[in-house]
Order: structure tokens, then sequence, then C-alpha cells
């Protein structure tokens, strides 16, 4: 669906709320398209000023599902969901998945280089030591030292990961894709007000920590109703793409 198609489908279940008196929280709607993240109003003059939102993110396999301002997208992708990427791919990158690629540091004696680990599809590994990315001299030194059955040490260079705003940007692709699900007959609830707070402000503890990652597929991907509790649970899979 195109920028343009969830713009008209979102204002027409606006429109049909706001008939109803339901967007009373919403001051003065006239027309317009409402961030899910931010509730600031768009109208059609202004869609460019709106960007599809992916959820889960797009490098993790999801796909555009939703409608968010180009500051909520642009905001929540550099503040979390980097994070989110860096944590799954240095755990992949910790398993040696075939086929993927990987920047790792090699120790040989007191010396570190840097180079490029790749994973084959047969299982094999391929070392490749740049020129660009180490010392000449030193780098020459050590491929001439080379040998058969030769053990080296190899480290991952994992990338920054901030647990806490990682937590956000998982409550974040939860709340996009049950706005996805239902629009904004959910969204309108003042008891949203603190998960959007949550996704403004991802180094404060607002929302307890509610998310559970598992290898282990425990109920297939969608939106749930829970029968104990006023609330849902949204399960979704998250795997880097190569």
């Amino acid at each position: 669906m195109d920028t343009k198609s969830f713009f008209e489908k979102s204002k027409k279940q606006l429109n049909i709320l706001n008939k109803k008196g339901w967007l009373a929280n919403i001051s003065s709607y006239n027309n317009e398209y409402i961030c899910p993240l931010c509730l600031n109003k768009f109208t059609a003059e202004q869609m460019d000023e709106l960007s599809q939102e992916d959820a889960p993110q797009d490098k993790l396999g999801g796909k555009r599902i939703a409608l968010t301002c180009k500051k909520c997208n642009n905001t929540c992708g550099s503040s979390m969901d980097c994070y989110l990427i860096n944590r799954i791919e240095n755990y992949e990158n910790s398993i040696f998945i075939p086929g993927t690629k990987r920047d790792v540091k090699v120790k040989v004696a007191d010396k570190t280089f840097n180079g490029q680990l790749e994973v084959c599809s047969d299982g094999r590994m391929i070392m490749t030591n740049s020129f660009k990315q180490n010392n000449p001299t030193l780098l020459s030194e050590y491929m001439k030292q080379l040998a058969e059955d030769m053990a080296l040490s190899i480290e991952n260079k994992n990338k920054k990961v901030d647990d806490t705003r990682l937590s956000v940007a998982l409550l974040k692709n939860a709340y996009i894709i049950l706005f996805a699900k239902f629009g904004y007959t959910f969204l309108i609830d003042e008891l949203y007000d603190t998960i959007r707070e949550q996704i403004e402000k991802p180094d404060s503890e607002v929302v307890p920590k509610l998310w559970k990652i598992t290898r282990e597929r425990m109920i297939p991907d969608g939106v749930y109703l829970m029968s104990d509790c006023d609330g849902f649970l949204v399960s979704y899979t998250i795997k880097k793409k190569y």
C-alpha cells in the first residue's frame, strides 16, 4: 500500500470516529491524518511529512504496515531501532549462521589485526584481511606466519547495544502492529498515553519490561486478546535479513 492509500484509509476511519464523538481528546480535528506515535495532525498538503513504518524493522524481516510522521520515524530509527538491530546481529554473528559476513579482530601472538569473516553455506569459513584496515608491514609479516592447522584467536566486533532503548524498540513494534490491526479505535484510549510516553522517552522506565525474546516459537505471530486482563498480547518474529 502506498502512502496516499494509507492516508486515505486512516482518514476515513478518523472521520467516522469523529462523527461519533470519539475524538474528544483530539482538539479541533478537521479531516487530517494523525500520527499514531505523536498524535500530531497532518493535512493532505502535508503528506510529504509522513513516511511508511516497518514493524518489525525492515532489516529484521518486517514490512510496511502503517504511516507515521517522518520526525517520529527518524527519531525512533536513530534512538532505539538501531540497538535492536545491533543486538540481533551480534547474536546471530555469535552462532556463525551460514551465508553471513562480519567484521572481526584476529589475534596472532601479541598483534591484533582487522578482518572480515565469511561463513559459507557449506560450513567453511573464509577470512579476508585488508591492507587498508591494517598496518601493511605487520599484516605482511602475519601472512608469512600462517600455516595449515594454525590456531587463531578470532573476536567478533560487536556493535553498540543499549538494552533500555532496545526494550522500547520492541514495545514500539508491538504498538505499531496493534495500530495496523485495529486502527484508531484503541489508540485514542488514554491508557495508551503511557506507551506513547515511553516511546517518546526511551531512556526512562515509564512502562515495565513486558516482553520476552525466545528462540522457540511459542505461539504464531499475531495479536491476541488476553482474557485474564484488559490488554493484548502481540507476538512477532524478528530475524536479520542477509
